[in-house]
């Protein structure tokens, strides 16, 4: 906070100078007048901030921001009607004492509230930043491959519905539909290392050590190196940073920061939580991404998740044929916010289109991938997994699941075998050992869905339900709830 406040506060005195030296005549109601901005800043930036919704990607809904617009306006109205009201009754020097001495007492508040938050939380240890990088992206083997394809937000039933309206079914061919599968989660952050490792989040004191201990202890993993797979991760916020990414093809560490990049999102940063509340969407902030200031090495490039830039690198490269084993585990934007895409991969800058239309750019990409692997002349010995992290509609239960095992070749199949996510490290290991789809799953008549709020993550509810993944009045809470230590 005391770097962004700082920058703020920078930027008005540098004004001021230039002002009180070229154009004094004016300087004083101008003084006045960027007096009242800083204090209306601060007021905003440190008070109203908890008001402003979340940069994640996901769509922000401007008009369900009434009350709090209403706030802010109030607050900078208020705050310049008391100000110029200062300036007219009191003389210029001791409104200048005064102004001066407030200013101080601000910074001297930030730099205080700044110094707490360093030294209660890491934010002074030094991090082992790791990221995912394209390294591999294009490899197929040509003996074994194992791939799995996690399309955010890939909702199961609505899925199936757009399935059928495109018709397409037939692109998916020798595939098995779970449709009646459960996440674990109803989020990203802690769906993503569950599916990869079958281990929960529960009451442990960082989210940073359970993935680490997760991914190290990790039975895919493990079993992946002992079968001489080359284990290539492809995603977006990359949550390991233990060490042992190394056996990752795909990670790079490093710290070292692009100042042109860092300063343009932290620009962008500034106006989304300084400015008044009816001047922030003009910021264009559906997603602040510091992960992209990174300074990254000659020939390497960082994974791009986006839907448009995975289905164009997939339809203008072929596949690079190599002898390892091969496994690929890609996080791709399917149906998650920002909903600016459609089928046809035309994308939207001014308005946003339905949910439904954005998930059908995701089945888009599973249609490319299919035919990229095909052309490969591989396909036939790859399984290959789509699936979403999470679902979309109700309390995000019920994502969607497809499986092919090696060699497998039928119609389209759609089981309503009940699938829980916590089955899936023993689907996998199935699998691997070249079973085919419909065997991988055991029917789980009582499934149990661990419920947050992604505002307050560190508050999970229990709950289980004997029904159907989508129906989420039969889940109900079991009484148990896991919190952040």
């Amino acid at each position: 906070m005391l770097f962004e406040f700082l920058i703020v506060f920078s930027i008005i005195s540098i004004v001021l100078i230039i002002i009180k030296k070229f154009i004094k005549k004016i300087y004083k109601p101008l003084y006045m007048l960027f007096f009242a901005l800083f204090i209306a800043l601060y007021a905003e930036g440190t008070y109203l901030s908890s008001f402003l919704p979340g940069v994640d990607g996901s769509e922000i809904y401007w008009s369900d921001y009434t009350v709090p617009l209403i706030i802010s306006c109030f607050f900078w109205i208020l705050i310049f009607l008391v100000v110029i009201v200062l300036y007219k009754q009191l003389d210029y020097k001791k409104f200048e004492k005064y102004t001066v001495n407030a200013t101080i007492v601000v910074l001297i508040l930030i730099t205080i509230s700044s110094i707490s938050t360093l030294l209660t939380t890491n934010a002074l240890m030094k991090k082992n930043a790791i990221w995912c990088t394209e390294n591999n992206i294009n490899d197929i083997s040509k003996n074994d491959n194992f791939i799995i394809v996690v399309l955010d937000t890939m909702d199961a039933t609505v899925f199936e519905k757009e399935l059928d309206k495109l018709g397409v079914k037939d692109k998916f061919e020798d595939f098995t539909f779970f449709k009646d599968t459960m996440s674990v989660y109803p989020y990203t952050k802690f769906s993503v290392p569950e599916m990869l490792t079958g281990e929960e989040f529960k009451n442990q004191s960082s989210f940073k050590d359970y993935v680490i201990k997760a991914y190290d202890n990790s039975k895919l993993f493990n079993e992946l190196e002992k079968r001489n797979y080359t284990i290539n991760i492809y995603d977006l916020q990359f949550p390991y940073q233990g060490d042992k990414s190394d056996r990752f093809a795909t990670t790079l560490k490093g710290e070292n920061i692009n100042i042109k990049s860092l300063l343009k999102e932290q620009f962008r940063f500034l106006g989304f939580k300084y400015l008044p509340f009816p001047l922030k969407k003009y910021v264009k902030v559906e997603n602040l991404d510091f992960l992209r200031t990174r300074a990254v090495p000659d020939g390497i490039k960082l994974f791009d998740y986006t839907n448009v830039y995975t289905y164009n690198r997939l339809k203008n490269n072929k596949a690079n044929i190599v002898d390892n084993n091969n496994f690929m585990y890609l996080h791709v934007e399917g149906a998650h916010d920002p909903l600016n895409v459609d089928y046809d991969m035309k994308v939207y800058k001014d308005k946003y289109v339905s949910f439904d239309t954005k998930l059908d750019s995701g089945i888009r990409v599973m249609e490319e991938y299919l035919r990229y692997i095909k052309e490969s002349g591989y396909y036939d010995d790859s399984v290959i997994i789509f699936m979403g992290d999470h679902g979309y509609t109700g309390v995000r239960s019920n994502p969607m699941l497809l499986v092919k095992g090696a060699n497998e070749k039928h119609e389209f199949r759609v089981s309503d075998t009940k699938v829980s996510f916590n089955e899936l490290i023993d689907a996998y290991m199935k699998l691997l050992d070249k079973k085919s789809s419909d065997v991988i799953f055991t029917n789980k008549e009582e499934r149990y869905f661990l419920n947050y709020n992604w505002i307050d993550e560190c508050h999970v509810t229990e709950m289980k339900t004997t029904s159907n993944a989508w129906i989420v009045n039969d889940l109900k809470d079991t009484g148990v709830t896991y919190n952040c230590k």
